[in-house]
């Protein structure tokens, strides 16, 4: 019982972290081309070609950048939780033609 309302809990709070990011403001896609810019850019190119996939979820995003997967640095030691979020809404941005 114990763990279904852990899980239930941590479900919520994930939720709750993601509503928030998709809350931001339109200022914060800039924001986040300047930091993919400044961090991504170089293995994933200008125009996000590089990027076989784009984490639909903040929370994927947000495991890639701190350093939970085998190909990606841990970026949590230059860039702050609003840094992944900027870049989560740039990454999510139409490109202009």
């Amino acid at each position: 019982m114990r763990l279904i309302l852990l899980g239930l809990c941590s479900a919520a709070m994930l939720t709750a972290v993601e509503d928030e990011v998709l809350a931001q403001p339109v200022g914060q896609a800039d924001m986040g081309e300047e930091l993919y810019l400044e961090f991504c850019e170089r293995c994933h190119g200008i125009d996000k070609v590089g990027l076989e996939w784009i984490p639909e979820a903040f929370i994927e995003l947000r495991d890639l950048l701190t350093g939970n997967s085998l190909n990606m640095p841990d970026f949590s030691v230059v860039l702050s939780e609003k840094d992944f979020s900027a870049i989560h809404t740039y990454l999510h941005k139409p490109m202009d033609n």
